[in-house]
């Protein structure tokens, strides 16, 4: 579990989250020169990879896949540019990568997927491509949510600013991820004149949308949603 620094912008007397930062500090940088990569590292076990994962770019490539208990696997792609599409079939590791059978195969990922490379970045695993031509992108650029597959529920991918709605009051305060949910922790609030003011409530929870990783969701205010606007992934391809 990871804690960060949040800033939320509150409107009304029901709190209602209008502009959400996320980042691990007081400010976010997102700067083109930053190269984070992973450490290649055997899982213990083809249990500990069990998860929903993504890997995308706005709206011109989004691939989610999902490595399912019993070795099972199931993708599926959509984008601007080309044909949706889906597969499944099973996968096995051996020590330190993933093959799939049959791979994956589709008009936007140009080629197939075969095989991906397991990796270590900030306690996460994520999965590299093994393809001389898709690798580039990650030997370039390194972790960023086009470059490899990263959880969906991982806090890198929830980085950026999300918006909603005009702005009034402004809280700060932490969050975390916990259970596939987002978790604003409030501290304290400044109306737009700059007063201080108390927060009305200590906590509220933002649902990932698993089938919409530009957008968290509200529960209970008419299923209001935030959408990102600013991501450390912006500044690649």
């Amino acid at each position: 579990m990871i804690t960060s620094t949040a800033f939320v912008t509150i409107i009304g007397e029901v709190v209602r989250v209008v502009a959400v930062t996320v980042g691990l500090g007081i400010c976010v940088a997102y700067g083109a020169d930053e190269k984070e990569k992973g450490t290649p590292e055997a899982p213990p076990n083809p249990q500990a990879l069990e998860a929903s994962y993504f890997r995308g770019k706005g709206l011109a490539y989004n691939l989610h896949l999902t490595l399912e208990a019993g070795g099972k696997y199931k993708a599926r792609w959509h984008s601007c540019l080309y044909k949706p599409g889906e597969a499944s079939g099973t996968w096995s590791l051996a020590d330190k990568r993933i093959t799939f059978t049959p791979p994956i195969e589709g008009e936007m990922l140009q080629g197939r997927v075969e095989k991906l490379d397991v990796l270590k970045s900030k306690g996460e695993w994520i999965l590299v491509p093994t393809d001389e031509r898709d690798r580039q992108f990650y030997e370039k650029e390194g972790v960023t949510r086009f470059s490899c597959f990263q959880k969906i529920d991982s806090p890198s991918n929830l980085f950026g600013t999300w918006h909603s709605l005009q702005a009034e009051d402004t809280y700060r305060g932490e969050w975390k991820v916990v259970e596939g949910a987002v978790h604003l922790l409030f501290q304290e609030g400044r109306t737009k004149s700059g007063t201080p003011i108390t927060p009305q409530k200590s906590e509220i929870v933002l649902s990932i949308v698993p089938d919409d990783l530009e957008s968290l969701s509200l529960p209970g205010e008419n299923d209001s949603r935030f959408v990102r606007t600013t991501a450390k992934s912006e500044t690649h391809r």
